[in-house]
């Protein structure tokens, strides 16, 4: 049996090693088992009170898939070893050594997160879960009495029990289980044992803590796939504008470089798209690790930092603060993002570059960075959330001296406290 129990534990210990670089870890937990277990047999310890009780332990590794559900396999080895008297007429003294290896697939609920999924943080320490088993044993028996043995019985068996827990800590989780059990083969047992049952103390550990599946509330779990699809919808518009601003940039190429729209070259628009690209193409970048991550990362450490996004001159009509739709696609995103993190703030600054007079700068930079804001709100944001100001040329972050430095000063910053 200890060969048996090593061998378990050394495929247990290879199989958790093989998951521990990939993204799918924060699903996986592994654990012990320890308790005792009794079987009711024919004309044998009806009353629990005077039935044989031996030792159960064995070991486990589950997958949560969801704070729905999880999959398992676990080992145990059950004792099942009886001295007494069979009820029978006349009366028959019994005395047997017995053992079970049992292999079982599983399945868990968690009872908690489906009728109280809103329940408080402390709260959520505490989960009760269903679990539901198939799976095959081997079993022995020596009859002390007679010197009978038999070896390499095989039984299929089903259970169900109940597992109340408690979360230590993110990565560390006590449960007390209690289990019966059905086997088909009762012949590894003199008493006809077909129903164990088993009450045990279960110890498991969760890798990657508090990013663990199994650690999620429902209502959390609702609120990341939520996050998850905005960000993908945001992804699709990035995107779409990409395309459409490189077939502009296209037709613009085809045109002389003498041309003008609306007073300003051909080329200064090209430049100024350009930019405009290099923006987005960053935002996307951005915005397609910010999905990878919900995708491959349960947990919630999504605060104590900031996100900068940056609107560019291609983000407003010519010499005013009506938004176009090149900036609705930035803007949409962010909105997307204040939405499912409803403690997140904004700070808006608005910038020019210096030609102009100081006057006109500084209207034009506060009336964008309002326009952004007023877009914001309109959107659903609550206004508290937001801070807009206008600085005019006074912050460049580039050269004034060329168009291409004047383009990227012409911008509107947008800062997300999360």
């Amino acid at each position: 049996m200890k060969k048996n129990l090593l061998l378990v534990i050394v495929a247990a210990a290879l199989v958790s090693s093989s998951f521990a670089q990939t993204t799918e870890l924060s699903k996986w937990s592994i654990g012990l088992k320890g308790g005792v277990s009794t079987v009711r047999g024919i004309d044998y310890s009806k009353s629990g009170f005077d039935r044989a009780y031996n030792p159960a332990v064995g070991i486990f590794a589950e997958k949560t898939m969801s704070p729905f559900y999880g999959l398992g396999l676990e080992y145990m080895y059950q004792g099942n070893n009886a001295k007494g008297i069979l009820y029978q007429t006349p009366p028959n003294a019994v005395d047997f050594t017995s053992t079970l290896h049992q292999i079982t697939v599983f399945s868990s609920i968690n009872l908690s997160n489906i009728l109280a999924k809103y329940r408080s943080i402390k709260c959520q320490r505490y989960n009760t879960y269903f679990v539901y088993g198939i799976g095959a044993g081997i079993g022995s028996y020596k009859d002390n009495i007679t010197g009978n043995t038999q070896d390499g019985l095989l039984s299929l068996s089903s259970s169900f029990s109940v597992n109340e827990t408690y979360n230590i800590s993110k990565s560390l989780e006590l449960g007390l289980e209690g289990k019966y059990q059905w086997n088909s083969n009762a012949d590894f047992s003199p008493v006809q044992a077909k129903d164990f049952f088993v009450v045990d103390l279960n110890l498991r550990y969760k890798f990657n803590g508090v990013n663990n599946t199994r650690n999620i509330s429902l209502a959390d779990f609702e609120k990341m796939n939520t996050r998850r699809e905005g960000t993908q919808e945001a992804i699709d518009r990035l995107q779409y504008e990409l395309a459409r601003q490189a077939e502009a940039i296209k037709k613009l190429e085809a045109r002389s470089s003498n041309d003008s729209i609306d007073g300003v070259a051909i080329k200064d628009i090209i430049i100024g798209q350009q930019y405009q690209m290099e923006q987005l193409t960053k935002q996307l970048t951005k915005t397609r690790k910010d999905l990878y991550k919900h995708l491959n990362d349960t947990g919630f450490g999504l605060t104590g930092d900031s996100a900068k996004y940056d609107i560019s001159s291609l983000g407003f009509k010519t010499g005013s603060d009506k938004l176009t739709a090149n900036a609705n696609v930035v803007l949409d995103t962010i909105v997307g993002q204040l939405k499912t993190n409803t403690l997140w703030t904004v700070k808006i600054s608005g910038h020019t570059d210096n030609t102009g007079s100081d006057k006109i700068n500084d209207k034009l930079s506060l009336e964008r960075a309002e326009a952004v804001k007023t877009y914001f709100v309109k959107k659903g944001i609550v206004v508290t959330r937001i801070n807009a100001a206008g600085f005019a040329a006074t912050k460049p972050v580039a050269c004034n001296d060329t168009e291409e430095g004047r383009a990227k000063n012409r911008r509107v910053e947008i800062i997300v406290n999360k």
